[in-house]
């Protein structure tokens, strides 16, 4: 982070220290980016082969904690806590994602920032993002010393015309006005970003579900044209999307068109 916001002592020290092997007409973030940097990898050429090649990416980010739990403490990590009636986890909660896990690669959860917007950096980019508060990342005097994943697929993956074999899109039923997250997308390189403004484009005012913008139901009309379009096209061959929810992050309301005797039952009906 220091190299980050301090270039210029960290260029000056390294020019009095004549012991370090560094060029003096080589700016100081160059020479910590290959030093930083994971070593080079050939993607067009992955180590395994798989029976049946990956055609298109999906990457689904999901907003898991409510607003009103922030910013996270210890106090309410024992208070969820308390509320365990077993240790036995509900398996049957999600069956969906739960049948999707058994046959995919999985890995052991890993947290680089409590922050969604900030996670996407390391999410597309494999980088941890600064440990700073709001979106440093997407400032102008900042880079990304890696290369994302959209702009990699799109770079690797040619067709016989040298035409990028991948188009790229980004989807969030969420504004992009809040904390310069239109910057950190331009960042990220996808060829295509929906939000929440492109939704009042195409069907008008929508009510706000919380802060970000309206309900996540209302991008995927949005997902779904942009899906056949593209597959309509003969020269597209895959497709590399990311979809942001982020109504989970809200408050979960009681709808209204629902007695609310219902619910009563619903807790109440304890095994």
């Amino acid at each position: 982070m220091v190299l980050i916001y301090f270039p210029k002592m960290i260029s000056h020290y390294w020019k009095t220290k004549p012991l370090i092997p560094f060029h003096i007409n080589e700016t100081a973030l160059h020479s910590i980016t290959q030093m930083i940097r994971a070593p080079a990898v050939n993607i067009s050429r992955p180590l395994v082969t798989l029976k049946k090649p990956i055609k298109h990416v999906f990457v689904i980010v999901l907003e898991s904690i409510r607003a009103d739990a922030l910013p996270l403490n210890k106090s309410l990590a024992d208070a969820v806590k308390s509320t365990f009636a077993s240790e036995a986890t509900a398996a049957k909660v999600t069956p969906l994602l739960n049948s999707l896990w058994t046959n995919s690669v999985h890995t052991v959860a890993s947290v680089t920032s409590s922050y969604t917007l900030k996670s996407l950096v390391s999410i597309f980019c494999g980088i941890y993002p600064l440990n700073v508060n709001f979106l440093k990342e997407a400032n102008s005097e900042n880079f990304l010393y890696e290369k994302c994943l959209p702009e990699l697929l799109r770079e690797t993956f040619r067709t016989k015309n040298n035409q990028s074999a991948f188009r790229s899109a980004f989807f969030t039923a969420a504004r992009d006005d809040f904390d310069h997250q239109k910057d950190l997308f331009n960042k990220l390189k996808f060829d295509t970003t929906i939000n929440g403004f492109d939704i009042y484009e195409e069907v008008g005012y929508v009510p706000d579900l919380g802060m970000f913008g309206p309900a996540d139901s209302y991008i995927l009309p949005l997902m779904w044209k942009w899906i056949d379009n593209n597959l309509a096209e003969k020269q597209t061959k895959h497709l590399m999307m990311s979809l942001l929810v982020t109504g989970t992050h809200e408050p979960f309301p009681i709808p209204t068109d629902s007695p609310m005797d219902e619910y009563s039952f619903y807790i109440d009906d304890s095994p």
